[in-house]
Formats: C-alpha cells, structure tokens, sequence
C-alpha cells in the first residue's frame, strides 16, 4: 500500500510541475516527465527490486530537473522525502 501511495503522490508530482516549467525548458522538463511515468509504468507492472530502483532513480532525476527550480525549498524537501521513502527491497 505504501508503494502505491507514492506512485500515486509521483504521477500528481509530475503532472503538477511539468505546468510550472519555463517555456525553454520544458524540454528538459518533458523529458524527465517522460521517463518517470515510463518507470512508473514499469514498475506497477512488475514490482521487482530492479524496477523500484530504475523507478527512483528516474524520480530522482526529475527532483534534479529544472521542472523544480521554481518549488521551495520546504516543496522540494517534499519531494526527497518522498522518493526517498520507496524503499526497493
């Protein structure tokens, strides 16, 4: 149940920030928006310790994008505490 919770809270995350993303770098922000639901996919699909991981770590590459430069940094400690809390074991 806690997995899916965070998949839950990852898809509004990503739907929620990729609007908050500069024209020019909504690239960078579809890209990484992209590859976190592909991951997400992935793993709902397959729960193994090998998808959790790449799940993530495309999480955490998301976190890192420029989609979250306009967050605070109490939203973005959201986030981490978030994705660190998925725990793939």
């Amino acid at each position: 149940m806690k997995k899916t919770f965070i998949a839950l809270f990852a898809i509004a995350a990503i739907g929620g920030t990729i609007a908050s993303c500069k024209k020019e770098k909504t690239v960078d922000c579809v890209s990484a928006a992209t590859n976190a639901t592909k991951a997400l996919e992935v793993y709902m699909g397959n729960q193994s310790v090998a998808n959790c991981k790449n799940y993530k770590a495309a999480l955490q590459d998301y976190i890192n994008s420029s989609c979250f430069a306009s967050l605070s940094a109490e939203q973005k400690a959201s986030y981490q505490e978030s994705v660190n809390a998925l725990t793939c074991e």
